[in-house]
């Protein structure tokens, strides 16, 4: 189960083989997905994440894995049940995700359903230019409601960097979809800088700033916070004009 350490692997391998006692004859698949299927897993700081299928979920048996999950969660095992059927329709209500799973997978139990599953590029962009919208407006909405609150500007920018981080991922797909785009934050923003020609600056220190590398004055994070709306805007006319072919 390389790339996670020793001790991770040993605790996820008995994880599942609790999991798969529990759910038995209703289990399709328990697929191991994220950092902890790619050489970026960090022992102790990287989540362990599991997505469990199954052919029907029943109260009782979700129950029992709750109770195994509690002897779990301090591993850093993070469980996701899904029916087999809501994974398929998965790809096309959630293509983005969808390609995050099917990139860094393996199968720990059970059959490789990931590698059937199809995925649309327009639905990718459709999802991409939807999700960095509604992220400019929030980040905007917040930035009026809060100006005057810099620890609250700082736990916002702290949330920020996962899903910025899976979407620049989608951007560099769109752009040079020969390669999978790297997972660690810091080398993706170094490849849309490189490859996309965008300010990515913030987006930087934002990451330094919640990974402790970083510390900044009240003042400084009201600047940052500026500076990531005109961030996320070039990123949103990016995308739109990688939409409509202008870029291509």
């Amino acid at each position: 189960m390389s790339p996670i350490d020793q001790r991770s692997e040993q605790f996820t391998r008995e994880y599942v083989g609790k999991l798969s006692g529990s759910f038995k004859e209703d289990l399709v698949s328990i697929i191991l997905y994220g950092s902890g299927a790619s050489p970026y897993f960090e022992a102790g700081k990287s989540d362990i994440n599991l997505l469990i299928l199954l052919r029907e979920i029943k109260p009782e048996r979700l129950r029992q894995a709750t109770q195994i999950g509690r002897n779990f969660r301090v591993t850093g095992a993070q469980p996701l049940f899904m029916l087999l059927t809501e994974f398929q329709q998965m790809a096309d209500l959630f293509p983005i995700e969808s390609l995050e799973i099917k990139e860094s997978y393996q199968i720990l139990v059970g059959d490789d359903v990931v590698n059937k599953i199809q995925i649309s590029f327009s639905a990718v962009q459709t999802q991409l230019l939807r999700e960095l919208m509604a992220k400019a407006i929030r980040c905007r909405a917040y930035f009026e409601e809060n100006s005057r609150d810099p620890k609250a500007l700082e736990l916002f920018l702290r949330e920020l960097i996962s899903p910025y981080r899976t979407l620049m991922r989608t951007i560099l797909r769109s752009v040079d979809d020969q390669y999978p785009p790297p997972l660690e934050f810091l080398e993706v923003i170094g490849q849309m800088e490189e490859k996309c020609k965008l300010p990515c600056e913030s987006f930087r220190q934002v990451y330094l700033l919640k990974t402790g590398r970083l510390r900044l004055f009240k003042d400084e994070i009201r600047s940052l916070f500026e500076k990531i709306l005109k961030e996320t805007e070039s990123l949103n006319q990016f995308a739109n004009d990688l939409a409509m072919g202008l870029r291509r």
